[in-house]
């Protein structure tokens, strides 16, 4: 998998998450992903996502920031040999950044988050 590229885990639940890739891998193999959830009166509304943003989108919904999270790209392999993610069309572009910026920009973002997305977008404080 590949920047922007999405993906659902499949799982014996029924609540299903959208996961989205923000950054290519780092040194350590480490990509950045970030989840959609729907939009509650508490979310974060940094990057508010309507459904003619991506295919899987039917409500209004929000990045999740507070759950991004860093993970080994090549473990995406792994998990679509053993058929545990589902991929989904990846975003555009223009999202991508949309979500990339927002990942700077919310309060929530992890520390870690924002240093690979920074180093992603080539910035440096």
């Amino acid at each position: 998998m590949k920047l922007g590229d999405t993906f659902v885990p499949i799982s014996d639940e029924d609540v299903t998450h959208f996961w989205i890739l923000i950054t290519d891998p780092d040194a350590s193999g480490l990509v950045v992903i970030v989840s959609v959830t729907t939009k509650r009166n508490h979310s974060d509304d940094t990057c508010i996502l309507q459904k003619d943003d991506h295919s899987f989108i039917r409500h209004e919904s929000v990045i999740a920031y507070r759950l991004g999270k860093l993970v080994l790209g090549n473990n995406f392999d792994s998990a679509l040999a053993k058929q545990l993610l589902r991929v989904q069309p990846p975003v555009s572009a223009t999202l991508l950044e949309r979500i990339q910026k927002g990942a700077l920009a919310s309060i929530y973002t992890p520390r870690k988050v924002k240093v690979a997305v920074r180093r992603q977008l080539g910035i440096t404080e």
